[in-house]
């Protein structure tokens, strides 16, 4: 009897601790995110900025050229690629934390799983696929930036196609360049996503063989 009043203490004590440090972690991570928000917006701003003054309809002169305009399309490519990358980098280590925090729950707390009501039925770190594997605002985020990465080419894509302009050979080297660029941008993303998807295959195989020699501890314990 002493023994199950023992057991039950360890048990609501893990599960308070447990949601003290997703709190924390969950505070640390909202104040990075507003850094995130600031470089989005003022990639997007700067940006936006100028393809409205590129267009000659607005205020009768063209203040940006297309060369400027691809140069900064490029430019706000570059830092939301960087973004797209910490939001992967991160997301994943937030992964990474739960197959532990798991792992104790499995240890220490009896009849544990996705379907326990004490945690979110999404707080399983297991089975996410494509940008589901990136935890939290960080997945959410993510998408946020890829669309707007996919909106700022195409923007210009179509400025380009609908400017009626004389480009010389060395601007058209140029905006040639910026393009490459953004594709080189896009693909660097690409690889790295799946290098991150590689570690967490790994993390999530560790834990399943984990999990399972903590079960049979439990089962043997118990007998």
């Amino acid at each position: 009897m002493e023994y199950l009043k023992q057991s039950n203490l360890m048990e609501l004590d893990i599960e308070k601790q447990l949601h003290e440090q997703y709190a924390v972690n969950n505070n640390a991570y909202l104040s990075s995110v507003i850094s995130f928000l600031v470089g989005l917006f003022g990639a997007i701003g700067a940006y936006g900025y100028m393809l409205i003054y590129a267009f000659p309809d607005y205020g009768g002169n063209i203040v940006f050229s297309p060369v400027q305009l691809f140069v900064a399309m490029s430019g706000a490519m570059f830092v939301l690629s960087i973004i797209s990358c910490i939001c992967m980098y991160q997301g994943i280590a937030q992964r990474r934390e739960q197959f532990i925090t798991y792992a104790i729950r499995v240890k220490h707390i009896k009849n544990v799983g996705a379907e326990n009501s004490i945690f979110p039925q999404k707080y399983s770190p297991f089975d996410k696929h494509g940008l589901d594997m990136v935890q939290g605002l960080y997945g959410e985020f993510l998408k946020i930036v890829i669309c707007v990465q996919l909106l700022i080419f195409v923007s210009a894509v179509i400025y380009l196609l609908q400017a009626n302009c004389v480009c010389c050979c060395c601007s058209c080297v140029i905006i040639t360049i910026c393009i490459c660029l953004c594709i080189l941008f896009a693909m660097f993303q690409i690889v790295y996503f799946f290098c991150q998807k590689e570690k967490y295959k790994k993390t999530e195989i560790e834990f399943e063989h984990k999990i399972i020699q903590i079960k049979k501890t439990n089962n043997q314990q118990t007998i």
